[in-house]
């Protein structure tokens, strides 16, 4: 009895320890803040930056369309 009994300490310690260890490094299933993915990835500042470029590739064609459509009103004309 006692060796089951040492044999299911050691394990419940070495699950202990094995948490511990993931909980204290941010590794494994424990400690993933909600703005971070399992790779380390930022959501929340990927989303702004994914938004600031979009926004600024708008604006880039809106500027390109405004020149296409002016150069075409002077090939009309002549």
């Amino acid at each position: 009895m006692r060796a089951i009994r040492r044999l299911f300490v050691l394990i419940v310690l070495a699950v202990a320890a094995v948490l511990a260890y993931n909980y204290w490094t941010g590794n494994g299933w424990t400690l993933t803040p909600p703005s971070r993915s399992a790779t380390g990835i930022d959501a929340e500042k990927a989303r702004e930056q994914g938004t600031a470029i979009t926004r600024k590739a708008a604006e880039t064609t809106k500027v390109a369309a405004e020149r296409a459509g002016e150069a075409m009103s002077e090939a009309v004309k002549q």
